[in-house]
């Protein structure tokens, strides 16, 4: 199933579990969610995605900034890091496209008095990761968020988490002995698992 099979897949789950309580002084207008694709790594696809998003719903409160992208290497070789485009597209994707999205959605949130919540990785607190230019854009990701939460406040409110290795689909291509070690590093000695499910990768 692709991504974007996923994602429907998803909004339609939700869609169909939702029901209006009586109590709501003002019902949500259907669709309560949709799906979208867009870029990450592209100014212009993040604004299309937020002006899209705006035009259907009239407003934005909490925005999900979960953005990534990486590929697995060696974390202690030098050499198998030092590609400029692996340099260039994981920070594309894992820094810069928070700042377009959180510069999109600002003039929103202010109006809502809204969050904006990115999701990092513990390998930007503890070193390690799935390679070494993830592991520094995530640290500059999670700066990003604290610069942002200083310029934005106080109408916006920012915040980032850091989990460590998650064993989705993706998480089980790391090596026993990767998991291990990303185990090791995170204050819970294990990992986090997922339940079969519904799911979709960004």
């Amino acid at each position: 199933m692709s991504n974007s099979e996923r994602a429907e897949a998803l909004v339609e789950e939700l869609n169909s579990a939702y029901i209006p309580t009586a109590a709501a002084e003002t019902p949500f207008v259907q669709p309560r969610f949709f799906a979208l694709q867009a870029d990450a790594s592209d100014k212009s696809s993040i604004e299309r995605m937020v002006q899209s998003t705006i035009a259907t719903f009239g407003r934005l409160d909490v925005v999900a900034s979960n953005s990534g992208w990486t590929r697995i290497t060696n974390f202690n070789d030098l050499d198998e890091n030092s590609g400029e485009d692996l340099w260039s597209k994981t920070y594309r994707c894992n820094v810069t496209a928070h700042f377009w999205l959180m510069n999109a959605v600002k003039p929103h949130l202010e109006v809502t008095k809204g969050a904006f919540v990115t999701t990092a990785s513990l390998a930007g607190v503890v070193p390690g990761g799935s390679s070494l230019p993830y592991a520094i854009s995530k640290a500059a990701q999670i700066y990003l968020s604290k610069t942002l939460s200083k310029v934005c406040a106080p109408h916006i409110r920012v915040n980032s988490v850091s989990p460590s290795l998650m064993l989705t689909d993706w998480g089980l291509q790391f090596s026993e002995e990767q998991q291990l070690a990303q185990a090791e590093s995170s204050r819970l000695k294990r990992l986090i698992t997922v339940e079969v499910g519904t799911s979709f990768n960004c």
